[in-house]
């Protein structure tokens, strides 16, 4: 037996879009595409920067962003990542553009978080969502020279 779902609506008077489900099956959205750009490594304490580029056409008027939900040994300049941060904010496949600083411990370093962005045909809109991943090696800052 297969059973429609919800997937999102747009504004009022918007159609509703439905997705094919198995009953029993819990629904997941289709999956995003990002394109995560980060250093492979950083000193201890040094700020850099992380790019997290959309890889499809999104809606123009609906959210696109990254929330962070788990931070290891890394220390983003703020929560999440949103068209505010976008390096173009017009473009229809936007790239956003967030600080990061190296956390204080040599190791690994991780950001994990939820990236979400809707994709329109016609009038229809459908949410795409899928997990970004940051990971850095932390590296000890060189000695000084200076004793």
């Amino acid at each position: 037996m297969r059973i429609l779902r919800p997937v999102c609506a747009l504004a009022a008077g918007a159609p509703l879009v439905s997705a094919p489900v198995t009953a029993g099956e819990p629904f997941a959205p289709p999956p995003a595409r990002f394109r995560v750009t980060a250093p492979e490594r950083a000193v201890a304490g040094e700020t850099f920067e992380v790019s997290v580029a959309v890889e499809e056409d999104v809606a123009r008027d609906l959210p696109v962003r990254v929330t962070w939900i788990e931070v290891a040994n890394l220390v983003p300049d703020g929560d999440r990542l949103d068209l505010r941060d976008a390096v173009d904010p017009a473009a229809a496949r936007p790239r956003l553009l967030g600080l990061v600083s190296a956390g204080p411990t040599p190791g690994p370093g991780r950001l994990v978080g939820e990236g979400r962005y809707h994709v329109c045909r016609g009038d229809a809109c459908v949410l795409h969502v899928a997990t970004v991943r940051v990971d850095v090696r932390i590296e000890a800052p060189p000695e000084s020279l200076d004793r």
